[in-house]
């Protein structure tokens, strides 16, 4: 997981969205990580699950199946 959990539930974009996603495809995982930053983070491979969530909210109701967030996708 990488970004900012702001007072309002909002995920805010940090540094290095590439290259923690990099890691975590060398590793095998996937990457959740801000909206913001979903297609950078999709460079690091076209097969890797990222979830691009714009708040906690959003997060939540995904990993609990009450809504669908569609993986990321790089769109090279």
């Amino acid at each position: 997981m990488l970004g900012e959990l702001a007072l309002d539930g909002s995920i805010t974009t940090v540094a290095g969205a590439l290259p923690a996603a990099i890691g975590a495809n060398a590793l095998g995982k996937g990457l959740i990580c801000p909206a913001s930053y979903g297609a950078e983070a999709a460079w690091a491979a076209a097969d890797m699950a990222i979830l691009a969530p714009s708040d906690l909210l959003q997060l939540i109701n995904s990993l609990q199946g009450a809504s669908d967030l569609a993986p990321t996708r790089s769109h090279a």
